[in-house]
């Protein structure tokens, strides 16, 4: 499997320390692109279908077919990805150990589902980001 960098190195990482990785591609938007229902108002090109429940279903999925480790999942995104990520600790928190969102924060124009479970959370932004 080929991931865009920075990626690629969780990869190497997972065949060295024996891990699981999964990266879904998300669904094609308005836009013909590849991404997340991220929950964002202001994101018209965002996909309509509902992810959180892929995601969810997904994980129940690895835990049956691989008996993975329940207490360390971890989601990690950059832009939609990372805004999504934060859309998952948001709506199933009992299903993440902590996710990471690169250049992404929490959207203020949001229809989200809150809940007071806390995930541990990584927020990674600069102020060179051309994007």
């Amino acid at each position: 499997t080929e991931a865009k960098a920075p990626y690629q190195i969780w990869l190497d990482i997972a065949s060295k320390e024996n891990l699981i990785i999964v990266v879904p591609n998300g669904t094609v938007g308005a836009n013909e692109k590849r991404g997340w229902n991220d929950c964002r108002n202001d994101a018209p090109t965002n996909p309509s279908s509902n992810d959180v429940a892929f995601i969810n279903q997904l994980l129940d999925h690895i835990k049956i077919q691989y008996n993975s480790n329940e207490s360390k999942v971890y989601a990690v995104g950059s832009s939609n990805g990372g805004h999504f990520a934060i859309r998952l600790a948001e709506e199933i928190p009992n299903k993440l150990t902590a996710f990471a969102s690169i250049v992404a924060s929490n959207a203020v124009n949001s229809n989200s589902t809150s809940s007071s479970t806390q995930v541990s959370a990584l927020f990674i932004n600069g102020t060179n980001d051309p994007i």
